[in-house]
C-alpha cells in the first residue's frame, strides 16, 4: 500500500514537471496550480501560477493566486501585495479579495484584511474560506475605558490583564470531573 501511494505521488510530481515544461495553455496550468494549492503543495502551486502568468500576465485570477503563493512560500509581501492589488478590477471574484486579505493578514494589517474579506463577502456571501478567516480573526472586545482611545496605554495594559484573567477563569469555570454527586 505504501509503495502505491509513493509511486502515485511520484507520478503526480512528474506530471507537474511535465506540465511546467510542456503545457502552453495558461488555464490548464492555473487549474493544476489550484489543485496543488488545495492539496497544500504550495511550492508546486506557486510555480504553476507563475508559469500561467508568463503566458497571460494580465489575467486577474492568475496574478491574485500567484501573489498569495509568493507571500506564503517566499514571504515576498510587497510584491505579493502589488500582484493581488493589480487583480482587483471590475468583475473581480470573492477569491481575489480573499487572496489580498490573506496577504494583508500575513503582513499584520488586520484592518485592511478585514475590509477585503468584507468586500469578498459582498460578492459571494457563501465563500467558506472568507468565513473561516473571519472566524479565526475573532472579534475585538470593547475597550476597558471607552472614553480613552483603544491605543491608550491604560486601555492596552488593563485590557491585557482582563484577557489573561478571563482566559484563566473560563478554563476553570466548568470542570465536569469536580461535580459532586
Amino acid at each position: 500500500m505504501f509503495f502505491k501511494d509513493r509511486d502515485a505521488s511520484t507520478l503526480r510530481l512528474q506530471s507537474i514537471e511535465t506540465a511546467l515544461s510542456q503545457e502552453r495553455d495558461p488555464e490548464k496550468l492555473f487549474n493544476l496550480g489550484l489543485s496543488c494549492y488545495r492539496q497544500k503543495k504550495l511550492p508546486e502551486a506557486k510555480r504553476l501560477f507563475m508559469r500561467a502568468c508568463e503566458f497571460k500576465d494580465n489575467e486577474p485570477r492568475y496574478n491574485s493566486y500567484y501573489g498569495l503563493l509568493l507571500a506564503l512560500v517566499e514571504r515576498k509581501m510587497k510584491y505579493a501585495e502589488q500582484l493581488c492589488q493589480s487583480a482587483i478590477k471590475p468583475g473581480a471574484t470573492s477569491d481575489i479579495y480573499y487572496n489580498l486579505g490573506r496577504v494583508y493578514q500575513m503582513q499584520g494589517q488586520r484592518l485592511k484584511a478585514l475590509k477585503n474579506f468584507q468586500k469578498g463577502l459582498q460578492i459571494d456571501c457563501n465563500n467558506a474560506d472568507i468565513h473561516r478567516e473571519l472566524e479565526n480573526m475573532g472579534t475585538r472586545r470593547k475597550p476597558v475605558f471607552p472614553f480613552l482611545s483603544r491605543g491608550n496605554l491604560l486601555n492596552r495594559f488593563v485590557g491585557r490583564i482582563r484577557n489573561k484573567v478571563s482566559k484563566h477563569t473560563s478554563a476553570k469555570a466548568f470542570n465536569p470531573s469536580k461535580i459532586v454527586r
